[in-house]
């Protein structure tokens, strides 16, 4: 729960409004000092912020200090226990009731420490981040985790201190604090805990990851490396285990790493866990009535796909655990978003000419999805006709026969083409005739606007049409063109190879063993 951000700067927490300081006398006012009923003045203000750090001091300090008398207790009880087999069993009831008390008083330090720190936050300086305070703060709660009896409090104290209000004193708190809790964190054994414990843990590490992921992972890689193999191990192998909410929270999980290059070649580059995730993916898809979380977690799965298949080893083993073929027949299903599914085929083209047996695996893609694209492209969602478009300009640098013999085959697919070419056009056209640069924040902000309206596609559509070398061809969408006013001399200032500069990729040029549809 996110508690309301107080920043009344009159007042402390402990204030009760008392208007009638300027009638005491000195004396009174200094008594008043030394009870923090403080006079809002410069002089009583700075003293008002000393009371204030000396506080928090005084709260680790006693947290610390009752938390070592918890552990010694804890030590002693046990070593009695051992040295003793017949031993008196009212002494050993005080000694349980000693320990639940002091576990009670820890708690309710805790309570007050992060009632303290919600409060206050914006009192948190970069001094208290350097001094022995936050030292001491540090070594207090590696002591905590320790104890699994404490870790639904802990966990709900750093759920609640992660999702404070933003200011640029607390986040270099908060930066310190996460930095030093990452090694003790992700090691915890949770085999013990109940769900609810294990659903706050993985909350608390979406939290973490999502403050500052690529340094958070680059400095901790051998950690999440471990943390990730016994995830695999422990949960993930047994996630029937578990309810949805928790499977949702583990792929969740996998996204935000997969999306980390060190990650990706190290963990996700394995047989066996591109074999998991297709094979739960093909699990999940068979059921019948999937409830919110299954659904999630199936886009939750596409995703991770989008992200490591830019990966030329991971793109190899996706192949050989046959992942094509099981998108192929995922295609077909009613309830399945194809976007999903057609955004990993695009991805999955780039670059394929650098894969081994690219012959081999480019023929493959044709095989499984040929009929398929052409059956979608006709489709009038205007998200999947550009992803279809993106695939067909990758196709045809690789081989442009493949769209040439179906436009000589059926012209109903060419005067789709050039449907799609003047609606992005005129999208485009509007877009810039109708808003200005002003309107954005910044002038990357409004050629990505102009791109996701259609221009990215017009760019793919005209390189096509550029590239087409069949006379036939090119003189039917040149009249076509011509009868929307559109000249062959603005697709050629629209081809995206005159936007950018592309490097080579060795384009193969295939024989024609592709066959008609």
């Amino acid at each position: 729960m996110k508690r309301t951000h107080h920043t009344n700067s009159n007042a402390s927490s402990y204030n009760d409004g008392n208007s009638s300081e300027n009638k005491k006398s000195s004396f009174e006012k200094r008594e008043d000092l030394n009870s923090e009923f403080k006079k809002p003045s410069l002089i009583n203000n700075t003293i008002k912020k000393v009371k204030k750090n000396e506080s928090f001091k005084f709260q680790i300090q006693q947290l610390n200090k009752n938390l070592e008398n918890y552990i010694l207790l804890k030590e002693k009880f046990i070593l009695q226990n051992s040295l003793q087999n017949s031993k008196n069993i009212q002494q050993t009831l005080q000694q349980e009731e000693k320990i639940k008390n002091l576990e009670n008083d820890l708690l309710k330090n805790l309570e007050n420490f992060k009632e303290n720190i919600l409060l206050e936050n914006e009192k948190f300086t970069i001094e208290f981040c350097k001094d022995e305070n936050f030292t001491i703060f540090v070594n207090c709660f590696v002591k905590f985790f320790e104890f699994e009896n404490f870790y639904e409090n802990l966990f709900q104290f750093f759920l609640e201190i992660l999702n404070l209000e933003e200011n640029e004193n607390f986040e270099i708190f908060l930066e310190k604090f996460i930095f030093n809790f990452i090694p003790i964190f992700i090691n915890l054994n949770l085999e013990n805990c109940n769900e609810e414990i294990i659903f706050n843990y993985f909350k608390i590490l979406e939290n973490i990851l999502e403050f500052n992921k690529d340094e958070i992972i680059s400095k901790f890689r051998n950690e999440f490396l471990n943390f990730l193999e016994n995830l695999f191990k422990k949960y993930l192998k047994n996630l029937e285990n578990f309810n949805f909410n928790l499977q949702l929270y583990f792929f969740e999980i996998l996204f935000l790493f997969s999306t980390n290059l060190e990650i990706q070649n190290l963990f996700f580059n394995k047989k066996l866990i591109l074999d998991f995730l297709l094979e739960f993916l093909f699990h999940l898809t068979n059921l019948e009535n999937l409830n919110q979380e299954q659904n999630e977690i199936i886009e939750n799965l596409f995703l991770i796909f989008n992200s490591i298949l830019g990966n030329l080893n991971i793109k190899k083993l996706f192949i050989e655990c046959e992942g094509l073929e099981l998108l192929q027949k995922l295609i077909n299903l009613k309830n399945i978003n194809k976007i999903s599914i057609f955004n990993i085929l695009n991805i999955f083209l780039e670059n394929l000419n650098n894969l081994e047996n690219f012959n081999n695996n480019f023929n493959l893609f044709l095989k499984n999805y040929k009929k398929i694209l052409f059956k979608y492209f006709l489709k009038t969602d205007v998200t999947l006709q550009k992803i279809i478009i993106s695939i067909f300009y990758k196709l045809f640098k690789i081989n442009d026969k493949i769209l040439i013999k179906k436009f000589k085959k059926n012209e109903k697919y060419l005067n789709h083409f050039i449907n799609i070419y003047y609606t992005l056009y005129k999208n485009v056209y509007i877009f810039e005739q109708t808003t200005n640069l002003e309107d954005f924040e910044t002038e990357e902000e409004y050629e990505l606007n102009k791109l996701d309206i259609g221009l990215e596609s017009l760019q793919f559509m005209s390189f096509i049409i550029n590239k087409i070398t069949n006379k036939e061809i090119l003189t039917k969408i040149t009249q076509k063109l011509e009868n929307v006013n559109i000249s062959m001399e603005i697709v050629k200032q629209l081809d995206i190879s005159n936007q950018i500069e592309e490097s080579e990729e060795g384009d193969h040029t295939l024989e024609d063993n592709t066959n008609d549809m």
